[in-house]
């Protein structure tokens, strides 16, 4: 924090002859990635959750073992791609090691995850850059790097990490697709195709990312106020489209080889979903076993289907209209929205190996010294969340375009989705880079809006 306020001083001062993107940059990214490390270790868990599970598996498929059960990965489809990714990756331990153990390659695991957390919140400041200043866009990637979720979920590789460097991605992309939308060359198509890869593999991925793509074309649709703009839109979305479905059919055959799934056992096994409404409406919103077991002791798809469809009726009949809208945006609301380390702390706290030391007392949810880490990442939270409001508010009082109103659609799109679907603070971790650079436009809003108002009040 003494480094961040350092930082801030040289940045605030515009005669500064200090680069503080060349000379504090580096030096804080690679402190970052040491007190990730460390934390990461220091947290370790044992397996649990489908992130144990996918380990597992990919340790199995690496080692040439069949695998047992193929039923959960038709029931969790989006698991089936980074299975392999993790496949590939732990056949690439072993084969600099063929006798690698689980646990080499669950640590290899752990390093990949923080490495793709770090390139993340790189992408988060190079995106930062292109919208503002770098002055503004060093302040973004310090506060992205003061994001505590990022240290809490690191060692999970699982398919939220990837998806949030997907996601960043395709946001710097957009921003880029932006600033090139006055060109007559070819760079925006080119931008639209690599946004049209990136939502592939979100697509495989982590399936709910794809509310940024449609906020991504809803705002390319909303900033069109010439005719040639509006050709050069359609355009662009069907080179995304092309792109898009070329990408899905591509990983696709990737799913296929390393988990082939026949219709048959697709028929037995899949969930609709239906199911995930059906758990969105139980007593806590989120997951629930029972719920599991409910739809998994049917035989077919159809019966699935119209047992949830039933059980989704009699639970909304069971609470009335008032007690349904309550349940939808008070409970669900408060177990999505209301968790300021979006659940961290909870995740590390599952098996976690050393239980006997600081970093633990600290950062896991049982910790005795949890009142450090609540305050900490309490404080943040609300300050994000009041730049997010922030920014919206002054969204009206601008004259030129919004280069941030895709960024609000997505988390508004989410906030409807999780009031809809199953829920969970950690799923928030996809959005995590909208919601700091929304919440850091907020308070540079606000900002300027406080020196416009002295200099008025000077000029008086």
């Amino acid at each position: 924090m003494i480094a961040f306020f350092i930082a801030y001083f040289l940045n605030s001062q515009k005669k500064s002859r200090v680069d503080v993107n060349k000379l504090f940059w580096p030096a804080a990214q690679i402190a970052s990635a040491l007190i990730m490390t460390y934390l990461m270790f220091g947290l370790e868990v044992s397996l649990s959750w489908d992130w144990g599970r996918l380990l597992t598996d990919a340790y199995d498929s690496a080692s040439g073992k069949p695998l047992i059960w193929l039923g959960y990965y038709v029931r969790y489809p989006n698991n089936r791609f980074w299975f392999a990714v993790l496949t590939v990756l732990f056949k690439c331990v072993r084969a600099f090691d063929s006798e690698a153990s689980f646990e080499i390659c669950k640590r290899v695991s752990m390093i990949f995850s923080m490495l793709i957390i770090q390139i993340t919140v790189f992408i988060i400041y190079k995106t930062a850059q292109k919208i503002w200043d770098k002055r503004k866009a060093f302040t973004v990637g310090i506060v992205a790097l003061l994001f505590l979720p990022f240290y809490l979920y690191a060692q999970f590789a699982y398919t939220d990490t990837p998806a949030i460097l997907l996601l960043t991605c395709m946001v710097y992309a957009y921003v880029c697709y932006k600033k090139n939308g006055n060109s007559r060359r070819i760079t925006p198509y080119i931008i639209a195709g690599f946004i049209g890869i990136l939502s592939a593999l979100v697509y495989q991925i982590k399936i709910m990312g794809m509310i940024v793509l449609i906020a991504i074309i809803i705002d390319a649709f909303l900033s069109v106020n010439t005719l040639k703009k509006a050709q050069k839109a359609v355009i662009s979305l069907v080179v995304l489209s092309l792109i898009f479905v070329c990408g899905v059919s591509v990983t696709n055959s990737i799913n296929d080889k390393y988990l082939p799934i026949s219709e048959e056992l697709s028929y037995k096994y899949e969930f609709p979903f239906t199911h995930w409404i059906m758990m969105g409406l139980g007593e806590s919103g989120g997951f629930d076993q029972e719920d599991v077991d409910f739809t998994s002791s049917l035989s077919t798809y159809d019966e699935k289907m119209d047992a949830n469809i039933a059980e989704i009726s009699k639970r909304i009949a069971d609470r009335g209209f008032v007690g349904t809208i309550k349940h939808l945006f008070v409970t669900k609301l408060l177990r999505t929205w209301g968790v300021s380390d979006l659940g961290g702390s909870d995740y590390v706290n599952r098996g976690t190996l050393n239980t006997d030391s600081t970093v633990y007392d600290i950062f896991a949810l049982d910790g005795d010294k949890g009142i450090i880490r609540d305050i900490y990442a309490g404080a943040y939270y609300v300050l994000m969340l009041i730049g997010i409001l922030l920014a919206s508010v002054f969204s009206f009082r601008k004259k030129k375009g919004d280069h941030l109103l895709f960024a609000r659609i997505a988390i508004f799109g989410l906030f409807l989705f999780m009031t809809i679907w199953e829920c969970n603070s950690r799923y928030l971790l996809i959005a995590s880079p909208l919601l700091i650079i929304c919440g850091c436009s907020g308070w540079f809003d606000y900002a300027r809006y406080l020196r416009e108002k002295t200099k008025k009040g000077d000029r008086v």
